[in-house]
């Protein structure tokens, strides 16, 4: 192997375990920061009104499940593709394409469950006097 291969190679390995560390880092404090504000929230609220903010999160939770369809993950690939090749031209309507399909997506998925709240809390959480509160979760979606 020449030497300008083996400095390539060790470039691109310390770039990937920087990426690495910035990645595990990050996810190590969003987990954290999502833990302490559960606790907060759990404190503040006392157990039964917590259990009722869990419960009426459960809608809204199981209709996000439908918003993604792996855009995120498509568009994380085809731009890191396209910036490595220098085309950043194609990033932007990229960008673009997934925004404008996520945001349309939601939308739907918002109307929807806001629509059939009454039915999606029945068959979900079998309380129906928390249509309210579900119908408010819905904003998360």
């Amino acid at each position: 192997m020449s030497s300008n291969s083996r400095e390539g190679l060790l470039a691109v390995a310390e770039e990937t375990a920087g990426g690495i560390f910035h990645l595990f880092w990050g996810g190590s404090l969003a987990t954290v920061l999502s833990a302490v504000c559960a606790i907060l929230v759990a404190r503040l609220l006392g157990p039964e009104l917590y259990g009722v903010y869990s419960l009426a999160l459960i809608v809204s939770s199981f209709l996000m499940l439908f918003t993604d369809f792996g855009v995120s993950q498509a568009l994380t690939r085809f731009i890191a593709h396209h910036m490595s090749r220098g085309e950043q031209g194609h990033v932007i309507p990229l960008l673009r394409t997934g925004l404008g399909f996520s945001l349309a997506t939601s939308l739907i998925i918002f109307s929807v469950g806001f629509i059939l709240a009454d039915q999606l809390t029945n068959l979900l959480v079998s309380r129906p006097g928390m249509v309210y509160l579900v119908r408010l979760t819905l904003i998360l979606v």
